[in-house]
């Protein structure tokens, strides 16, 4: 993974919101296989509120995309996303379902959470959406946000290729992720008005 630039306006957003003055901090990689890595991280001051990471693969390729949003406030995971959205079918089938249906049988002392509306065409069939009020289910969350990152890793260093180019699937998944009206209308409480460019101009721009 290569560091890119990222634009100065969207770099670091300040704001804050009740009473909390946060920094949303954004980070790019490229990478021979994918599109882009995009990390971005929720601050107040030296604690990490929030973390949204996703990796795009090239259309070429029979990767899914990785995304992952997990959100903490107040000593508690309030939500865990964790997801490798198809793009092509037969891959994902005999690589990303059984991680999944493997994550999803492991859910003690994380609570379900339903499936958001604007990711109902684009996420996989087997979503991990839960919160954490616990920290045996912190702990849990977050390894299984490791294995999928371990798992994601290893199929970038022997990539398969596509018999079709993926590009809509692609593009409408980052549509979808920019449309998402409620984290934009949270960002845009902690950050003015510049949230939604950055959404849609630059994080999740197809």
């Amino acid at each position: 993974f290569a560091p890119l630039t990222v634009p100065t306006k969207f770099a670091r957003l300040t704001g804050s919101w009740h009473n909390r003055h946060l920094s949303l901090e954004t980070y790019r990689y490229s990478h021979p296989d994918l599109i882009h890595l995009s990390l971005a991280l929720l601050q107040e001051g030296e604690a990490c509120r929030a973390v949204t990471l996703y990796a795009l693969p090239r259309p070429s390729l029979a990767l899914p995309i990785l995304g992952l949003d997990y959100v903490g406030f107040g000593g508690q995971l309030t939500l865990a996303a964790l997801d490798l959205a198809p793009t092509e079918q037969a891959f994902w089938e005999r690589q990303a379902k059984p991680l999944l249906t493997a994550l999803q049988s492991d859910r003690e002392e994380l609570i379900a959470r339903r499936l958001p509306a604007f990711a109902m065409n684009v996420f996989s069939d087997r979503p991990l959406i839960v919160a954490a009020k616990t920290q045996v289910g912190i702990e849990r969350a977050v390894r299984h946000a490791c294995t999928t990152l371990n798992h994601y890793r290893e199929w970038l260093n022997q990539p398969e290729q596509t018999t079709h180019t993926q590009s809509d699937r692609l593009r409408n998944w980052c549509q979808a992720m920019a449309n998402n009206k409620k984290e934009s209308g949270a960002l845009g409480q902690m950050f003015g008005t510049q949230a939604q460019a950055y959404l849609e101009d630059y994080l999740f721009a197809a």
